[in-house]
């Protein structure tokens, strides 16, 4: 009986292991297992490794150091033209810086040196020139020559001549602030006619009309200009004298010399 019974496992065993054998043969390798999960194929990030190019040197270009120009009067250029010989009787002004040439009825000279005798020739006229002499006594040092006729007209007005020097603006007009021009000539003035001029040095020539004592006065400008300076050589007389006077006017002019 227990021999039976052994034999009906051993049986039972074969049997069950035949079953299995033969499942697997007819579903065939057993199936891998599926993820739950999909598997993501991590790529690696390559950081770019940067190459630092060196850089090249800036060479600093020296900047040149600005030469400072000394101020310079220089005396104006002259022009080609034979000295002017003075009409006999003439009488030369003359002070450090200019020379003139004049007839014997003016008188003046250098207002620093000759300043006494220049006011004392204008006190002499009255006091009605008074204005004349206090021009020269407060601004004689912006005169280089001055002198006035001593015939006088009908009017009464003056007649006179004189040269100052002046400063430039770097756009070639005369300074107002520091200008010997605004005692010379009067501040309001019309201008009439304006040219060029050739007397010993090329100058600019303007003629131009004002007002003084309910009277009309000319004024003849001839303006002389160098590096940074200008001189002016100013005539003024009554308006009915001016015509009479200016061939007088021209030949002073032509007389003038700018010293050094």
């Amino acid at each position: 009986m227990r021999f039976f019974v052994t034999r009906l496992l051993v049986w039972g065993a074969l049997v069950v292991a035949s079953l299995g054998l033969s499942s697997c043969n007819a579903l065939g390798a057993p199936a891998t297992p599926t993820p739950a999960f999909a598997t993501r194929t991590l790529t690696p990030t390559i950081t770019p490794t940067f190459t630092r190019t060196a850089l090249p040197t800036s060479t600093d270009t020296p900047v040149p150091t600005a030469t400072h120009t000394p101020t310079i009067t220089l005396v104006p250029t002259r022009t080609p033209l034979p000295t002017a010989t003075p009409p006999p009787g003439w009488k030369k002004m003359e002070s450090a810086t200019a020379e003139l040439w004049v007839p014997a009825s003016f008188n003046g000279g250098d207002p620093i040196k000759d300043k006494d005798a220049i006011v004392k020739s204008l006190r002499a006229f009255g006091p009605e020139y008074a204005n004349s002499y206090r021009t020269i006594e407060q601004n004689a040092n912006v005169f280089l020559l001055y002198a006035l006729d001593s015939r006088i007209g009908g009017t009464g007005l003056l007649t006179t001549v004189s040269v100052t020097i002046n400063r430039l603006l770097p756009s070639g007009l005369i300074d107002p602030n520091q200008s010997g021009v605004a005692a010379q000539l009067p501040r309001q003035m019309l201008t009439l006619d304006a040219r060029n001029a050739a007397l010993y040095y090329a100058a600019e020539r303007t003629v131009s009309v004002s007002e003084a004592q309910n009277n009309r006065v000319r004024h003849l400008i001839y303006t002389i200009k160098s590096t940074n300076h200008a001189w002016v050589l100013a005539f003024s007389t009554p308006e009915d004298e001016f015509f009479p006077r200016l061939a007088t006017f021209e030949q002073i002019a032509l007389t003038l010399r700018i010293k050094q």
